[in-house]
This record gives C-alpha cells, sequence and structure tokens, in this order.
C-alpha cells in the first residue's frame, strides 16, 4: 500500500492547524489594537418621552430614567418638573425648549445628579437647589459628559465636577447664588466653551485642587461678585482663551498655580484685571485690560511671569490704586511689547527682582509710567517708549534702597520729568537713552551711574550745550567721536553723565567698512614705496589706519583721517622676498574692520641675482673657480 496518501493527510491536517493558529493570533492582534483606541459612545436606543399628551407618556423625569437603558433617550415636553434627579445610566436628557421645560428642585438638595459617563443633558431651566452649600444645580461625578443649551438659575452652585475629565459645558446661561462652575479635585480635559456666566455671588468659575489641562474659552463672564475666573491650588496647564471678563472684585484671579495661559480675552470694569499670586509660569498675552478701577494686573509673590502684547489702560482710582501693573515680590518675569496707556500710575514695582521690561509703549500715564520703590533690584528697564508721563521713570524708598536697575536704550519724549530719583537711591545705571522735550530731562538725587563707560557712551540730552571736536576716554584726542567733550550734569546732586552721545542713539557703531588700498606690487630693496589705503565709516567716525608690512613690523595707527578721505604712509624693505601687506582701519570709537591684504614683491638686485644664480648650480661655481682663480 502506497504511503503518499497517509503523507498527503498529515501533511493537510498540519496546515490547517497552522492557518487556524495564524487566524486565531491575527483576531487577537486586532482586538488588542481595538482596545487600544478612546471609545465611542452611539446613542442607538429607544426614546422614552416625560410630559405632552402622547399614550405611555411618562409624568416624571425620574420614572423614565429609571425605565431607561444605556444608550436611550429621555425627551421631555414643556411644563415644570419639581424634582431631584439622579443620572446612573448613559443617557441623553433632553428638553423640549430651555426656556418652558423647567426642572426645579424646589429649594431642595441637588437638582440634578449624574454618576454614569457620556451623558448628555440639554434644552432646560435647571432651578432652585437647596441653599446648603453644596446644593447644586447639576453635579457631575463622571466623565465624557455634555451639559449643553440650558438655563441654570437660582441654584446655590450652578454646575459642579469632581473627580471628573473629557466633560463639555458650552451654551449654557448660568446665574447663581454662589458659583456658576466649580470644578474640583483633579477634574481634567473638560472645555468650557461659549457660556453665559453672571451674576453668581461668589465666583462665575472656579478650579481648585489639581484641576489641570482645562480650556476656558469664549465665555462671557460679567457681574460675578467676587471673583469671574479663580484658579487655585494646583490648578496648573488651564488655558483661558477669549473670554469676555467683566464687573467683577478680581477678574481672573490665579493662587498657587503653574503653566497656565491666558490669552486673547476682554477683561474690563473689575476692581483688578489679572491677579496672580504664588505661581509661575504663567503667560498672558494680548488681552485688553482696561477700564479696571483699582489694578489692572497684580503679580505677587510669584515667578517667570510672561507679560506680552497686551492693551492695559484707562486704570483709574486715586495715586495708590489705578496702576496698570503692579509687581510686588515678582521674579525672574518678562514684561514685553506691551501698551500701558492712560493710567494713574503705568507700573509699580515693589520689592521685585530680576525682570525685564522691554519694547512697551508707556505713555499718557498720569503720574508715573514706571515706579520703583521699596528694594527692587536687578531688573532691565530696555527699549521702551515713555511718552507724555509726569514722570517716565521715578524711583523712590520708604527705608530700603532699590539698587543695581539698569534703565538703557529707552526713549523719554515730552514727560514732565524723565527719570526722578528721590531719597538716597543709588547703583542704578542709566544709559543709551534719548531724552527729547521733556521739561526737565533728568533728576537726581541719589548716587547712580549715568554712563556706559567709553567708548560705549551715556545718552543723548537734547539740552546738552557743549561741543564735540575730541575724542578718547579723557576727550583729549582731536576728531570728533559723537560723544561730547564736557560732562552733562544731572539736576539734584552731584551726578554726572561722563559720555553724553550728541545726537540721537549715538551709541550705536558699526566698524569701518569697504576698505581698499592702492600702491606698487613691486620694488627695490631699500626703496620708499608709498600706498594710499581709504575706508568707509557708517556713522561717518574719523578714521585711523594700521599697515602690517609683512617684515616684523608696522605702521602704527596712522590717523585721523575723515572717511572716504585718502591716508597715504610709505614703507621700505631691506631684504628681498614676496611680502605681504595686511591693513585694517578704526574709527574714533576704537571699531575695527577686518584686515585687507596685499602682495608686494621685492627682487634682488642683479649682483645678488649672479650669486643666487651660482647657489642654484654649485657644479658651475665650482668649475668658474678652477677656471679663473687657480693658478
Amino acid at each position: 500500500m502506497s504511503k503518499k496518501p497517509v503523507l498527503f493527510k498529515k501533511m493537510l491536517v498540519i496546515g490547517v492547524i497552522i492557518l487556524l493558529v495564524g487566524i486565531s493570533i491575527t483576531s487577537q492582534s486586532f482586538a488588542s489594537n481595538i482596545v487600544k483606541k478612546s471609545p465611542i459612545i452611539i446613542f442607538k436606543g429607544e426614546t422614552l418621552y416625560v410630559g405632552g399628551t402622547g399614550e405611555g407618556n411618562y409624568s416624571n423625569i425620574q420614572d423614565a430614567i429609571d425605565n431607561a437603558s444605556d444608550g436611550d433617550t429621555v425627551f421631555v415636553f414643556s411644563g415644570t418638573y419639581y424634582e431631584n434627579i439622579v443620572v446612573y445610566k448613559t443617557i441623553n436628557l433632553i428638553g423640549e425648549n430651555k426656556n418652558t421645560t423647567i426642572i426645579d428642585g424646589n429649594y431642595s438638595g441637588d437638582v440634578i445628579y449624574v454618576s454614569a459617563n457620556w451623558v448628555n443633558i440639554s434644552g432646560f431651566t435647571i432651578q432652585n437647589s437647596g441653599y446648603e452649600a453644596f446644593d447644586l444645580g447639576v453635579y457631575i461625578y463622571s466623565s465624557y459628559c455634555v451639559i449643553k443649551s440650558n438655563i441654570i438659575i437660582n441654584n446655590n452652585q450652578g454646575i459642579y465636577l469632581k473627580y471628573s475629565s473629557y466633560n463639555k459645558i458650552n451654551n449654557n446661561i448660568i446665574v447663581n447664588r454662589e458659583y456658576g462652575i466649580y470644578l474640583q479635585y483633579s477634574c481634567s480635559y473638560n472645555k468650557i466653551n461659549n457660556n453665559i456666566i453672571s451674576y453668581n455671588y461668589k465666583s462665575g468659575l472656579i478650579l481648585m485642587s489639581s484641576c489641570n489641562y482645562n480650556i476656558i474659552k469664549d465665555n462671557n463672564f460679567s457681574k460675578n461678585d467676587v471673583k469671574g475666573i479663580y484658579f487655585v491650588w494646583n490648578s496648573n496647564y488651564n488655558q483661558v482663551l477669549y473670554n469676555i471678563v467683566s464687573g467683577s472684585i478680581w477678574g481672573i484671579s490665579m493662587d498657587i498655580c503653574q503653566n497656565c495661559d491666558i490669552i486673547g480675552n476682554t477683561i474690563n470694569n473689575n476692581s483688578c484685571g489679572v491677579y496672580i499670586r504664588s505661581s509661575s509660569n504663567i503667560l498672558i498675552c494680548n488681552n485688553l485690560i482696561n477700564k479696571n478701577i483699582g489694578h489692572a494686573a497684580y503679580l505677587i509673590a510669584s515667578s517667570n511671569i510672561t507679560v506680552k502684547s497686551n492693551i492695559i489702560s484707562e486704570t483709574y482710582s486715586n495715586e495708590i490704586n489705578g496702576v496698570g501693573l503692579l509687581l510686588s515680590q515678582l521674579n525672574n518675569s518678562s514684561i514685553t511689547q506691551n501698551s500701558v496707556i492712560a493710567n494713574v500710575r503705568g507700573f509699580l514695582i515693589i520689592n521685585s527682582s530680576f525682570c525685564f521690561i522691554s519694547q512697551n509703549n508707556i505713555s499718557n500715564n498720569s503720574i508715573d509710567g514706571i515706579n520703583f520703590r521699596s528694594n527692587s533690584r536687578n531688573n532691565i528697564v530696555e527699549e521702551n517708549l515713555f511718552f507724555n508721563n509726569y514722570y517716565g521713570v521715578y524711583f523712590y524708598s520708604y527705608t530700603y534702597n532699590s539698587r543695581n536697575n539698569i534703565v538703557e536704550e529707552n526713549l523719554f519724549l515730552n514727560n514732565y520729568y524723565g527719570i526722578f530719583i528721590y531719597r538716597d537711591i543709588s547703583n542704578n545705571t542709566f544709559y543709551h537713552n534719548n531724552f527729547i522735550n521733556n521739561t526737565e530731562n533728568a533728576y537726581d538725587r541719589g548716587n547712580n551711574i549715568w554712563d556706559n563707560g567709553y567708548p560705549s557712551g551715556g545718552n543723548y540730552w537734547d539740552d546738552y550745550a557743549f561741543d564735540d571736536n575730541n575724542h578718547g576716554e579723557n576727550q583729549d584726542i582731536p576728531g570728533y567721536d559723537r560723544i561730547g567733550d564736557e560732562p552733562y550734569i544731572i539736576s539734584g546732586g552731584s551726578n554726572k553723565d561722563n559720555y553724553p552721545v550728541t545726537e540721537l542713539n549715538g551709541w550705536l557703531n558699526s566698524a569701518p567698512e569697504n576698505i581698499t588700498i592702492d600702491g606698487p606690487t613691486y620694488g627695490k630693496p631699500g626703496k620708499e614705496l608709498f600706498y594710499t589705503a581709504i575706508s568707509d565709516d557708517p556713522e561717518d567716525d574719523p578714521l585711523y589706519y594700521l599697515f602690517d608690512w609683512g617684515d616684523g613690523t608696522n605702521s602704527s595707527w596712522q590717523g585721523v583721517y575723515f572717511s572716504g578721505i585718502n591716508a597715504t604712509v610709505n614703507h621700505s624693505w631691506d631684504d628681498e622676498g614676496e611680502y605681504k601687506i595686511r591693513i585694517k582701519a578704526k574709527d574714533t570709537r576704537g571699531f575695527e574692520s577686518d584686515w585687507l591684504e596685499f602682495e608686494v614683491s621685492i627682487p634682488r638686485t642683479r649682483a645678488s641675482s649672479y650669486h643666487w644664480f651660482l647657489e642654484r648650480f654649485p657644479l658651475l661655481e665650482r668649475l668658474l673657480n678652477t677656471i679663473f682663480f687657480e693658478n
């Protein structure tokens, strides 16, 4: 009997087993990939009706919920339903009309409590919870829920989330006794958009205790008595975007938070627009913060705060309040590219250090642009416009000295005082500023530094009255350098700018350029050759020239010459050879060009050429010596 059929059957069985195992492995892998994706809930259930006149409709919302299954929809017709509802199933709860479909808690407990995930609630007026602290309009203790297009009114708190994430609260009107929306204890990745949140007694919105990565966008927070938006106790990585926040004591407030963004909001008519305390890495950008009563922004006991590209204006009150930016115990922060205009004070800086204030428009503030007080140190004020303030920058100290601050490259224009230093303020540095059309450019009763040394220079003063004929550290070498020959005296004491520049931005300087040289490329040992150099200076400063002759000698600095005018020097080489000349130019401020190279050939004389020829052919030299010199 042949063994081939048996062998074929065995191979067929083995093949089927391998195929089945492969299908099993592939199915498990495919199932594993599905599990890794976020779940998607699709409601395809039944619709249960509450109210109305339909046969079989429920009278109570809770009865319909109790009889619903996951995925069902409970639709509620217009009417008033006095209930305290518990939603413990994944359902849609839909009202016919948010103005006429009313769930009334009858002033007892929570109106709606949600414990199931993926619940959608829309189209209701939700009102009249109890009066206890945590009697709520809507209490969410779950995730992936949507609360949309409702009126939530006259509850102790409107919407409360606890340990809840990935929820959406959209297009609601929220007016309640204490808080509009309250997120507490690890509520993360929630989105709160396009709501009107008004007339809540304590806060429109509060995030408390590790509520992270939430987005609050395009809402209108108005006339919430204490705080419009309040983040507290390590509520981090949240974004507040494009909201209107008005009519509260504190518009947007953050306390002990990190890495949050406040971007593109309109914040007005609050006692304080933005309040940041004991926080770090907060971005405040592109907001309109105007017409607040006390302070537009109050940043206290915080670090690494960035305030950029905001309009901070029309803050009004008395001379202590009415501050655009109040910085108190603020460190390592950046305030740049803002318009700080028409406040009582632009900045009030108290006990703050290592802050960078740059490229701001600080204008039309009725008292001062920036006021330094009480031990503010190591700050930099740079490239700002101070226009039409009474004091551009004002240093004042009750007891502690503000020192080691740098004020540089600013424009002080049309202020009464450009800079005013009161009392014994010392060791601050002011240089490279332009002072134009101020009633008094500077007044200093302390002991401060008003220039950056030579050749960097000091400040431009429009009332400087001396000439510029000389240059050098002592201004005693002929040739101008755009630094005045005499110091500028600062009113108020014994301070002076030793190196006042004589034109706007006169500290700016560039090295000479376009250097050229003209002269012979061939000469003889010992013969004087003449070389002419010329260069242009961007600021038209006079120039010196240095020639390195390539033989170990140089010309030393020759000059001074006007920019663009020929400078001619001469040199001779004693020895024959190929020489590489190098030449550079230097202006009267000491800025040097790069080296320019030029080659010169100094050949041998005829006698030396004869010896060079014999050196190249020593056998010929011995033959000639034998013929002419032996016997």
